[in-house]
């Protein structure tokens, strides 16, 4: 299989997107773990503008390289090892070393973001009325493909 450069560009296209994206989530009033005390509302129309596609963008890369990387292996079983090893081992590190833990109780950041979303996944009358608790805007979830400006209150 011939190295496709196209592709090349596009991936680096799609993390330079997926790092705007991040950068600008803390200036939006959405869900986030850091947030800015200057809001602005312009940034709200380019980020609700790749909500619908930029996910998936990264998933089609990351499967056209997977593919390439596959040919290029030994076998499915060493490309399994390959991929677990490069993947899990950072994975790791990062819940170990990196996440800060809440220490004033024995649950994960996580868990405190699902119980006040609640068991549906809809934002409860106790959380804030922006928090949907995936860092979406209001009215969507991760999995969403629709946006939607309104909060749906349960």
């Amino acid at each position: 299989m011939t190295r496709h450069y196209g592709m090349d560009w596009l991936r680096i296209g799609a993390f330079a997107l997926l790092i705007l994206y991040h950068i600008a989530m803390v200036f939006v009033p959405w869900n986030f773990h850091v947030k800015s005390t200057h809001v602005e509302d312009w940034v709200r129309l380019p980020m609700l503008a790749t909500n619908a596609w930029r996910l998936t963008l990264l998933f089609v890369v990351s499967g056209y390289a997977s593919r390439a990387l596959l040919r290029r292996s030994s076998g499915p079983v060493r490309f399994f090892a390959t991929r677990c090893y490069r993947l899990l081992v950072p994975l790791a590190f990062g819940i170990l070393v990196i996440v800060p833990r809440n220490p004033g109780s024995n649950s994960s950041p996580g868990m405190a973001m699902r119980a006040a979303t609640g068991p549906s996944g809809r934002t409860t009358p106790s959380a804030s009325p922006r928090s949907t608790g995936c860092g979406c805007p209001p009215g969507t979830t991760s999995g969403s493909s629709s946006i939607s400006l309104s909060t749906r209150r349960s």
